[in-house]
């Protein structure tokens, strides 16, 4: 039986990921509503997985390769696939994320149930071992959704962008030029636009990756909090946030990263304790 065909498409951004490429596009293909098309965005990658992108590409029913001549981020191939998509919702995933089967449907009910104003749906993500163990977590048909609020942007950011289906209409994208934290900026802008915002209590995404890495905060990490401070700043001087709200913003992230630290510096000295206690055995 043919699968209802839902206005949505699906936006890949894809750098040098070919191991991972297909398992995130087949966890598209198998949605219980299709989406309308598949956009993959090659951020110049190598030559060689650019020519992998774009047979895996070339297989996959209803998607498309959008190849960029240079490498500008994450962010600026989502924007590129949102001002080229078709459908009246756009949902996007990194190459190495995958989608619950029934994502869209549940987003698509919710965005209905709260009515023709919303402008983005996300939902709640983890990581799991493979795609059937995601597709075994269940999903209710009327899953509990909550509107969202500045002051939960404010204390963190609730939507991971492997999750969010936003309008394609909306006069927003992500900010040109970085490559750290672009969407908490993206969603505070959105949230701007005075429509609702809501967040599903399920699980539609899951991830292979833990953020903070094995063995606490990377290089990486460092500079994803550096772009936290700059989505506040960013937000800011678009008129997103007030002056104190901005504060108020980095100083919880100020906290947060503290206690992290601490975290840190806890464990490392417990496993320094374990060791001298092994050796005086």
């Amino acid at each position: 039986m043919t699968k209802a065909c839902a206005d949505v498409t699906a936006i890949i951004p894809f750098f040098n990921s070919s191991g991972t490429l297909q398992r995130a596009l087949d966890s598209v293909t198998q949605q219980t509503s299709r989406v309308r098309e598949i956009i993959v965005v090659d951020d110049a990658s190598s030559p060689e997985e650019s020519r992998l992108a774009a047979a895996i590409v070339a297989e996959t029913p209803h998607a498309r390769l959008i190849v960029l001549p240079s490498n500008g981020g994450a962010g600026e191939a989502r924007n590129i696939g949102w001002d080229a998509a078709q459908g009246r919702w756009v949902a996007f995933l990194d190459a190495d994320d995958v989608w619950h089967s029934r994502k869209i449907e549940t987003q698509l009910r919710a965005a209905e149930r709260t009515g023709p104003d919303t402008v983005l749906v996300a939902a709640g993500w983890g990581q799991v071992g493979d795609q059937a163990a995601l597709d075994s977590l269940p999903v209710v048909d009327d899953a509990p959704t909550r509107r969202l609020s500045k002051r939960r942007f404010l204390l963190i950011n609730p939507i991971g962008t492997s999750t969010a289906m936003v309008r394609q209409d909306i006069p927003v994208r992500f900010p040109a030029g970085r490559r750290y934290s672009e969407d908490h900026e993206t969603w505070l802008l959105i949230l701007a636009l005075g429509r609702p915002m809501i967040r599903i209590d399920s699980q539609l995404v899951g991830t292979f990756k833990n953020p903070y890495g094995e063995s606490g905060l990377s290089s990486a990490i460092w500079r994803m909090i550096a772009g936290e401070y700059q989505a506040f700043r960013g937000a800011h001087k678009a008129g997103a946030l007030r002056l104190d709200e901005m504060i108020f913003g980095m100083a919880v992230l100020t906290a947060r990263v503290c206690v992290r630290l601490i975290e840190m510096g806890s464990r490392r000295l417990r496993t320094r304790i374990q060791g001298r206690a092994g050796h005086r055995k």
